[in-house]
């Protein structure tokens, strides 16, 4: 990473997986956190997506998998009510946000209203009406 950042200093990066980890959990520290990356991607986790999960658990047998999808569900919670708090925090420090992927209008209206810098769809022609107004 060190020397593509040399090479193509203008090409933007993206929070690695661990980045993104310490910022959501890391949550209290995130004033305080060092973050070299410039945008940061995440999936919006909405209630489609909670519900496929859910069935996926159901359908499961092992424990450990369980437990890994109630997490996942209860940091939904934790996602909608901190999204606020973590973006205004990285646009302060002019860290891009970019929500993935969205498809539905309820999505879109969220991700808008969290002021989200980039939104990535499946539905370019719903995002583009959705400019148009």
């Amino acid at each position: 990473m060190k020397k593509m950042r040399q090479r193509y200093p203008e090409i933007p990066l993206c929070c690695t997986a661990r980045t993104c980890f310490k910022i959501i959990f890391g949550l209290l520290f995130l004033p305080f956190m060092r973050i070299k990356e410039d945008s940061f991607c995440i999936p919006m986790l909405t209630e489609s997506l909670k519900e496929s999960r859910t069935q996926q658990m159901k359908e499961t047998k092992s424990l450990l998998i369980k437990a890994v999808f109630l997490g996942f569900v209860a940091g939904m919670k934790v996602e909608n009510a901190f999204e606020g708090f973590i973006f205004y925090h990285l646009r302060k420090r002019g860290i891009q946000t970019v929500y993935w992927v969205l498809n539905h209008k309820e999505d879109f209206d969220r991700a808008v209203k969290a002021k989200a810098d980039c939104i990535m769809t499946d539905c370019p022609s719903y995002m583009q009406e959705l400019i148009k107004k």
